[in-house]
């Protein structure tokens, strides 16, 4: 587990477990999901940690709930929801699930003036960074900055790291950023200027995006957050593709 702290003026601690712990079995997931709190719970405590705040990673509600009636734990806000698309799957049967208008789309870009090139490390991910940075500003969504991501980029080895560029006339006018964590990937951002999306150009980028992870070896892609009341436009975009809904616990004191 890892634990983020802070301290609120001069005696108030709050700690935050996000998504964790991550059990080592699954045999026993209410027992050790409820062992793993009462420790953590109590190390904090010993240390002065006055609030803490757990946000569980599995979505088993039975295991969630019981240990949450048993540290007299409530919830206080509601889960995070994304998609999880399975990527062992063969690339016709993929391309076959994909909603009927993202497909389409797909198909349209595809024959279009778009090329994808693909690209790693910090250095090749500043440009799309810094134009997420001034889109995450201008409309002040949540989310990492872009500085935390480029240290994120900083610290992980450069194939861990998927970058592709559409291309249009030898300028670049859009970009996604996925990021591997085992055998598993994560959609972390997608940018592109007007004129690119009227050629598809996130929908190409995103599909290029789960073939690369495919040929990795990767087995499940994480859509990277879905929100239908106030990004439903781009939520729509990531259920088009056929990924299976999920929405975590929520976050409990």
């Amino acid at each position: 587990a890892q634990v983020f702290t802070r301290r609120i003026g001069p005696i108030v601690t709050v700690a935050q477990l996000l998504r964790g712990p991550v059990l080592l079995r699954r045999d026993a997931i209410e027992r050790d999901l409820s062992t793993s709190v009462m420790l953590l719970r109590s190390a904090l405590r010993q240390e002065g940690r006055s609030l803490f705040f757990w946000t569980p990673d599995t979505l088993d509600p039975t295991a969630v709930s019981a240990t949450a009636r048993a540290h007299r734990m409530h919830p206080v806000v509601t889960g995070h929801s994304s998609a999880q698309l399975d990527l062992t799957r063969a690339t016709d049967d993929m391309r076959r699930g994909l909603h009927v208008k993202w497909r389409n789309a797909l198909t349209q870009a595809e024959a279009g003036p778009l090329r994808i090139e693909s690209k790693g490390g910090r250095r090749a991910a500043a440009w799309l960074l810094e134009r997420y940075g001034t889109l995450r500003r201008s409309r002040r969504f949540g989310g990492p900055s872009a500085e935390m991501l480029g240290a994120v980029i900083d610290g992980i080895p450069k194939h861990e790291t998927v970058l592709l560029r559409a291309i249009a006339e030898g300028e670049a006018v859009g970009g996604a950023l996925f990021l591997q964590h085992g055998r598993n990937a994560s959609y972390v951002i997608g940018w592109t200027d007007p004129a690119a999306r009227a050629l598809n150009a996130g929908t190409l980028l995103l599909w290029k995006g789960i073939l690369t992870l495919k040929e990795r070896g990767i087995a499940s892609l994480d859509l990277g957050g879905i929100d239908t009341r106030d990004a439903a436009g781009i939520a729509r975009f990531k259920l088009g593709v056929g990924g299976a809904p999920y929405t975590l616990p929520g976050t409990f004191l």
